[in-house]
């Protein structure tokens, strides 16, 4: 195939703008790519010089490697579905006919085969380019190889090394069509690569085995699927970094002390307890989750943990006006209670963050809790925004809820901080910590769920936590128990503080 396109090979607005949305996630790289070629507003239903999909992907692939165009290639391919009818229709019949034929092998391969082809039919029509004359030459088809295993080629107008934006966009449509009852495995065949000038062939090799009746459901594997990537994209960024980024990481581990320099210092801490241990473990060597205190001429103790939207750099960096902003709320006034320092912080945030108002582009912020507790330590209060408190009283132990809000953001809470009293009593546990323990994935089939409040209640419940480090320590070894081999997901934080 040999064709001189220069100029009139175009693409839709709507695949523009999908590859731009799932790009976000690394900053505004697609926007970016797509300024430098004069486009800065997206219509999705007009047609493009597909010269600018390219852009983006090749800035994609030199900025974070193959696992970018990969992962953008599946989100991109989630997004296409709701805009397809063909496509959500001919799932549906699929679906109807693997049911009517459930336990009829030779049929349910025949439906399979049926739903592989009609994805291909649906990826040529929807997503081929409009080239003058030779639309019809671009497009996917597929051949069966016997024992549910399959060939599809997608010939597009592509750059040759940009082979894995098309084959997530297959692995995204193919686990959401067939996962209820098939295993899918997709491989790239670069030694079958056809390509000229302005496109490229690309040859996939796709094998199916039948499901376990227990397994999870297509959504569920979907979602599985869709963090794999994700992960892989930013453990590749990271991985990068470290290998051609080691001025920066020499800063960022400089950044790592400047930044536990902010934070007070555990074996100098006084107060009406018996105990305290706090346990900071960014995800990266530095991170959002930041704590902090205060002790009141009056000899009360104020602690303040915070955990600032996001992670590394971005989330360390929000953190420095955090504590700004705490030191000059308590500066001015010494006294002030819990739930009113957390709208003075959320004042404070949002001032500094969102001057330009309505244009701002970000929207950063925090989830915060305050806790301060009496000079005689028999009296604490407590005001957390989406952190709660757990307070152990005995063999009871309640969990303080949080107001549902977070503070700093563009858009203002909806309502107040509330505020809770509590009577304390010698040898009272109190913990409190940051989503990146309650949110914790675990680690196999049967614990892909969040490591959870309750988990935290039955640990807690240990009567061998009679101090401070022993609650950090306990929690910290049944987190990563329950993480496993898994990454971690977020910056990690844990306030313990026995009465």
């Amino acid at each position: 195939m040999s064709i001189d396109t220069h100029g009139d090979l175009m693409v839709k607005g709507r695949m523009l703008a999908a590859t731009v949305r799932s790009m976000s996630s690394l900053g505004s790289l697609g926007v970016q790519a797509l300024a430098e070629l004069g486009i800065h507003d997206i219509d999705i239903d007009q047609w493009y010089p597909a010269e600018a999909r390219r852009a983006m992907h090749r800035t994609a692939l030199a900025r974070y490697g193959p696992e970018a165009l990969y992962s953008f290639g599946f989100t991109t391919s989630d997004l296409q579905y709701s805009m397809i009818p063909q496509m959500q229709a001919e799932h549906r019949d699929y679906l109807n006919a693997t049911r009517a034929s459930a336990g009829d092998l030779v049929a349910e391969s025949r439906a399979l085969e049926s739903i592989i082809h009609k994805i291909c039919e649906a990826y040529t029509v929807n997503f081929a380019y409009m080239v003058d004359r030779y639309q019809h030459l671009f497009g996917a088809r597929c051949t069966a190889l016997g024992d549910n295993q399959f060939e599809i080629v997608a010939s597009t107008f592509a750059e040759p090394d940009h082979h894995e934006f098309t084959r997530g966009i297959f692995a995204s449509f193919l686990i959401r069509c067939t996962a209820d009852d098939w295993d899918m495995a997709i491989r790239y065949l670069p030694e079958k690569t056809d390509h000229g000038p302005n496109w490229a062939a690309f040859h996939y090799h796709v094998r199916f085995e039948r499901r376990a009746s227990a397994a999870p459901s297509a959504e569920v594997i979907l979602v599985e699927r869709r963090l794999e990537a994700r992960e892989a994209l930013l453990t590749n960024v990271v991985e990068q970094s470290n290998r051609s980024l080691s001025v920066i990481m020499e800063s960022i581990q400089y950044a790592r002390l400047l930044q536990q320099g902010q934070m007070p210092d555990i074996a100098k801490l006084s107060g009406p307890f018996r105990s305290i241990d706090i346990a900071w473990q960014p995800r990266d060597l530095i991170g959002g989750d930041i704590w902090w205190t205060f002790q009141g001429a009056d000899g009360s103790f104020t602690l303040v943990l915070v955990d600032c939207t996001g992670h590394g750099v971005p989330g360390a960096m929000l953190s420095v006006l955090v504590i700004s902003t705490l030191t000059r709320v308590f500066a001015q006034a010494p006294s002030i209670r819990p739930a009113e320092a957390l709208k003075a912080l959320d004042a404070g945030m949002r001032e500094s963050l969102h001057k330009d108002g309505e244009d701002k582009v970000s929207d950063d912020g925090c989830d915060a809790a305050i806790i301060r507790i009496s000079p005689d330590g028999s009296e604490l209060i407590y005001s957390g925004a989406k952190i709660d408190l757990f307070h152990r009283h005995g063999d009871e132990i309640t969990q303080l809820r949080a107001t549902r809000i977070s503070l700093g953001y563009l858009k203002p809470p909806t309502q107040a901080p509330e505020e809770h009293c509590i009577a304390m009593a010698r040898g009272d546990l109190l913990v409190m910590l940051t989503d990146g323990v309650t949110d914790q994935i675990g680690s196999g089939p049967e614990r892909r769920k969040s490591f959870g409040n309750r988990r935290i209640q039955r640990v807690l419940a240990d009567s061998s936590i009679q101090t401070a480090s022993d609650a950090g320590r306990t929690l910290l070894a049944a987190l990563a128990d329950w993480q496993g081999k898994d990454r971690r997901r977020d910056d990690v934080s844990i306030v313990a503080i026995v009465c």
